[in-house]
């Protein structure tokens, strides 16, 4: 069994940061999307939702295996600071992990053979509350998409989480539902998108009439298509009434 990675990537392990470290870091928690989270080799009693309840004694655990591959999904992109797994430091607490941003149909193949954004190795006391793993951060500036891969523990058959947290920042004008918005205009009316998009990454400017008018100019044109397109034949409306 695999007992330590090389010491380039040993976990670098700091106490968990606090408001008084900088503002942009806070628990990132609330942004994401639980029911869009999804775990592999989870167990159907223990299962990844117990992650989000708050109790340490409510464990995600591992069903055939040791290993868990745990995708989670922000409600918007987010910068990773750092992240905190929580569990018992006993033989089922996680050992070697594995970071995947955006890679949203993940599998253990692919965990096995694709490199990782990051990788780290724990030892039983890393997985304290107020233990957390610092990021590579330039690995981690546009994440919507978290996958943990716990790729082994410390010699149980199982493995046994409590909670994983993330700390980081939101980023600036990057709110998903705005490009959502931006998407369903553009398949319904070909000419929004290029005016809604100024307006959301200028959302204190006044858009300058030269955009307004651009934008009109492609509606009306398309609005005489569509008029044109709709009108039906005068002459072959004519002809069929004509005794």
């Amino acid at each position: 069994r695999r007992t330590m990675m090389a010491q380039g990537q040993q976990a670098a392990q700091q106490p968990a940061p606090s408001a008084h470290l900088t503002t942009t870091i806070v628990d990132l928690s609330d942004l994401i999307v639980k029911e869009r989270c999804h775990c592999l080799n989870e167990s159907a009693s223990k299962p990844m939702a117990n992650l989000f309840i708050g109790d340490d004694r409510l464990v995600c655990e591992s069903e055939d295996d040791d290993q868990l591959l745990m995708t989670f999904e922000f409600r918007e992109a987010v910068r990773l600071h750092s992240i905190n797994i929580v569990a018992a430091a006993d033989d089922f607490a996680p050992q070697t992990v594995k970071l995947f941003v955006n890679k949203p149909s993940i599998d253990f193949a692919d965990g096995s053979e694709l490199p990782a954004a990051q990788e780290f190795v724990l030892d039983v006391d890393d997985v304290a509350g107020d233990r957390v793993v610092k990021l590579k951060m330039q690995n981690f500036t546009y994440v919507n998409l978290l996958t943990v891969f716990i790729v082994d523990n410390h010699g149980a058959d199982t493995t046994r989480v409590a909670t994983i947290k993330f700390n980081g920042a939101t980023l600036p004008s990057t709110n998903m539902k705005e490009f959502k918005k931006l998407d369903e205009a553009k398949a319904s009316f070909g000419f929004l998108p290029s005016f809604l998009r100024w307006i959301v990454e200028n959302p204190k400017q006044t858009p300058p009439p030269s955009a307004l008018v651009s934008s009109r100019r492609r509606h009306d044109g398309r609005a005489r298509t569509l008029a044109e397109a709709a009108r039906p034949d005068t002459d072959a409306t004519k002809s069929s009434c004509t005794p």
